[in-house]
């Protein structure tokens, strides 16, 4: 039998097991309770990171109507007697032959800090679009005067046609049929947005969408891809990971494309 030291002995550690077992059931639950709180709080997060992307295309897309009729013109001295509208004026019906009445303007004033030896630019608000579409359409005639005529770009429509150009001026430097216009690029009769294009000149962009906007006149019709000074002929279900991908567009499978700069050309009916 035991004697009485040792049933005390083994008591105690019975008792610190009981203590270190409770413990870890505590331990156990707070870590638990820890682990919903971060839960709720990712969710809120995802939640707030949701609402605030909403938030953000909302505000561009007021901001881009608010400026949906303005134009933006560089170039036009500063003179002390002559205020922006009475320059507008002289400009547009001068330069442009464009009519400018009093209710087709709605303001106009420069931005940016008055400095020596820099001229500052004018924005002109106007009350129809279809004024400033006419005004676009004769800018043309300020050719060599040093002065142009913009779109009223948003800040994230300027980082847009910053990605815009690079691919306008890459496409044209490889001799593409190529158009850039406000918020898309057409290389070679097909359309793409800063969108799918904003992985950079090099980068492969996951753009869905892209697979709709490019229509062929009819499911048959083919690709042309140059390389080097040979031609091939391919259809569009072609190997996605073909070593010679730089510089065209690659169908990755039914749903999703990867984008760079397309080099093939439409075949001539």
């Amino acid at each position: 039998m035991m004697d009485e030291d040792t049933k005390q002995i083994l008591q105690k550690i019975i008792e610190q097991n009981n203590e270190i077992r409770d413990d870890i059931r505590s331990i156990r639950t707070e870590i638990s309770l820890s682990l919903d709180r971060t839960k709720k709080l990712e969710d809120q997060v995802d939640e707030l990171t949701t609402e605030n992307k909403e938030l953000r295309k909302s505000n561009e897309y007021l901001s881009r109507k608010l400026k949906d009729n303005n134009l933006i013109i560089f170039g036009i001295e500063e003179e002390e007697t002559l205020t922006p509208i009475d320059a507008i004026q002289r400009l547009v019906e001068g330069n442009l032959k464009v009519s400018l009445r009093e209710f087709d303007v709605n303001n106009t004033f420069r931005i940016g800090q008055k400095t020596a030896n820099k001229i500052r630019p004018i924005i002109l608000q106007l009350t129809r679009n279809i004024k400033k579409q006419e005004i676009l359409q004769n800018a043309a005639k300020l050719k060599g005067t040093g002065i142009s005529v913009s779109h009223d770009l948003t800040p994230t429509e300027r980082e847009e046609k910053q990605v815009l150009f690079k691919y306008y001026k890459e496409a044209k430097n490889k001799k593409y049929d190529t158009t850039l216009l406000r918020n898309k690029v057409i290389i070679n009769g097909e359309v793409y947005t800063a969108g799918d294009l904003s992985e950079g000149l090099h980068e492969r962009v996951s753009a869905p969408e892209v697979r709709e906007k490019r229509k062929f006149s009819s499911p048959d019709e083919t690709e042309t891809e140059v390389i080097g000074n040979s031609q091939e002929q391919h259809s569009e279900k072609r190997n996605p990971y073909s070593t010679r991908t730089q510089n065209r567009i690659t169908q990755s499978n039914d749903s999703e494309k990867s984008l760079i700069i397309p080099s093939y050309k439409r075949p001539k009916k």
